[in-house]
């Protein structure tokens, strides 16, 4: 049975992934679900990092999301010791007015993209 991908669905699923060796996922078109909540699963093999986020109007710019303080906009402590779902900040939630997003995973020291 297919979960239906529209705005009425309350338990709406896209998938973008971060391939190995890269540190920014594919590109999700979320034009289609309209404003809610945004978590992000992230498996156990993943290398530690922040995931920042990004967004466009188009295929290109794409921007880095940042919140009314300045700050980007990121899920922090995703460890590598097991799967979990993290829920975005608030902030980011914001990012529904924009249609199209993807993930970036970051140092969480420095901030510059990190590969998987």
């Amino acid at each position: 049975m297919s979960r239906p991908h529209n705005v009425t669905d309350p338990v709406f699923r896209a998938d973008c992934t971060i391939a190995a060796g890269a540190a920014v996922s594919t590109a999700l078109d979320i034009s289609a679900i309209g404003p809610r909540g945004l978590a992000v699963a992230v498996p156990a093999v993943w290398t530690a990092a922040d995931i920042g986020f990004e967004v466009s109007v188009g295929t290109a710019p794409w921007l880095p999301l940042y919140d009314e303080a300045g700050d980007r906009g990121v899920l922090t402590g995703s460890a590598t010791t097991a799967a979990r779902l993290s829920a975005a900040p608030a902030a980011v939630w914001a990012l529904g007015v924009y249609p199209r997003l993807r993930l970036v995973s970051l140092n969480t020291t420095t901030g510059a993209a990190l590969n998987q």
